[in-house]
């Protein structure tokens, strides 16, 4: 697989309308599966203490969704959850992930992270389609929070020991970070 930074990823991804539908069509996907993962696999663990800020986030996400929605719907697109491999998510939802909050909490900061790190790349691209620019731009503030509000409830242990299947995760994905 040929490995590519987000700098690169994004300017092959932007300059073919096609390759950038496709994308759109992955972001919307995404957002809208992150909502139901962190309900079924974060959410049980931490009703009580974090339960607020848990399901803010996955509330973020469909609000997240409807945005990308709306950015397929103006190209003429229906916005449809995928039948697709998750490279990623294949490598990282481990049985930790499937039994212990913790971790999946963990694994979430991790992802977050990722997603921050190409996001920037498109906020800071000045021939960035005006639209996708606004809407990932929106998308950032909320996806710092996670970033941040997960890895606080996963704690140093369990974000330190999700590192590795992350590692994979971004692997499967050919990006380099």
């Amino acid at each position: 697989m040929n490995k590519r930074t987000s700098a690169q990823w994004w300017a092959e991804t932007k300059s073919n309308n096609e390759s950038l539908v496709n994308w759109l069509k992955n972001q919307y996907h995404g957002e809208a599966v992150a909502s139901e993962r962190i309900r079924k696999f974060i959410l049980p663990h931490f009703e009580g203490k974090y339960g607020f800020m848990v399901e803010r986030i996955a509330d973020d996400e469909e609000r997240h969704a409807s945005w990308v929605g709306n950015l397929l719907s103006d190209r003429g697109i229906t916005p449809e959850i995928l039948k697709k491999e998750e490279r990623y998510w294949k490598e990282v939802m481990t049985e930790d992930f499937n039994n212990d909050g913790n971790y999946a909490a963990a694994v979430a900061a991790h992802a977050e992270e990722m997603r921050l790190e190409r996001i920037s790349v498109i906020m800071n691209d000045e021939s960035a389609p005006v639209d996708i620019k606004k809407v990932f731009t929106d998308i950032y503030k909320d996806e710092l929070f996670h970033a941040k509000g997960f890895r606080m409830i996963a704690g140093d242990e369990y974000y330190n020991k999700s590192s590795e299947s992350h590692a994979r995760g971004v692997e499967a994905l050919g990006l380099i970070v």
